[in-house]
């Protein structure tokens, strides 16, 4: 299976794309990416194949993610056009800071595409015509300026990316008020949010990943996976995050020892405290605290 570069895509090093091209049965047998891929169906209709099982009908209107190194193809195309916006990992995780937060930005981009085989892809976008006209003007600018190159180029499409984030978010989020049903993909992200308010009520304790999968009633791998989506952290990361900002509020409004903040926030060794509060903050514990002051 061929995996496609980013690299001929991205010019002066911008990691954003936009193209349109028209899928023929299949136009490239699988292949996947190096980068994530958002698809909108701007005419015609065909089968989309992820992986090696699974397929989905594709209508226009519809608009999906295909992460990066998924493996996919179309085949059974019917006039089928479609437009690719491509985006490198260091443009997703610059975006991501600012939109995680947005309502329906994480369930579109993180979520459906994580549990897609198990609602059968009746969880994705469907862009409705009095809509789409917004969405096709804004990739077209955005397709133009990267053609163009001109002098502000990125600033121009980096804003029209984060405008066309804005608007499938909005759309997202009024689809899942609508149309999710209990039990599909609004359970697990509130699997998730339960999984979040337990370490942030136990992080001083000794948490094992059983227990946080049983608090989200979800199998341990699944919810290893769906958390670093929603979080970009892993759970470790998360935890640790968490113990090493409360242990700098407590150098800061207390005069408590180290040894006994490292213990109060979860920490079962000194040295181990002291090398990751160095690693996070930049400086040992006591050096923050006298700075502080």
């Amino acid at each position: 299976m061929d995996t496609i570069s980013g690299k001929p895509y991205f010019k002066d090093g911008f990691e954003v794309y936009v193209h349109a091209c028209e899928e023929f049965s299949p136009r490239t047998g699988m292949h996947a990416h190096d980068f994530t891929e958002i698809a909108y169906v701007a005419k015609g209709n065909g089968t989309h194949h992820v992986g090696t099982k699974n397929k989905y009908e594709v209508l226009v209107g519809d608009m999906f993610v295909i992460n990066s190194y998924e493996s996919h193809y179309y085949t059974n195309t019917n006039n089928l056009e479609i437009y690719y916006i491509l985006i490198g990992p260091h443009m997703l995780k610059r975006n991501l800071k600012v939109l995680r937060d947005i309502p329906g930005f994480c369930e579109f981009f993180y979520v459906e595409p994580i549990f897609r085989e198990e609602t059968e892809f009746s969880q994705h976008l469907h862009v409705e015509r009095e809509f789409a006209c917004e969405i096709e003007n804004t990739l077209e600018k955005m397709k133009a300026e990267l053609e163009s190159r001109n002098c502000g180029y990125k600033i121009m499409v980096e804003s029209l990316l984060l405008q066309f984030f804005l608007t499938i978010s909005r759309l997202y989020y009024g689809f899942s008020q609508k149309s999710l049903k209990p039990g599909e993909i609004d359970s697990k992200k509130k699997a998730v949010d339960e999984v979040i308010a337990y370490i942030e009520h136990h992080y001083k304790e000794d948490i094992k990943l059983s227990d946080l999968a049983r608090c989200g009633c979800l199998q341990s791998e699944y919810l290893c996976r769906v958390f670093r989506k929603l979080t970009g952290l892993t759970m470790i990361e998360y935890i640790t995050g968490i113990r090493i900002r409360r242990a700098s509020q407590m150098l800061i409004h207390t005069t408590d020892s180290i040894t006994d903040i490292c213990y109060e926030v979860g920490f079962n060794d000194l040295s181990y405290f002291i090398r990751t509060f160095h690693k996070t903050v930049g400086m040992s514990p006591s050096e923050f605290r006298k700075k502080s002051k």
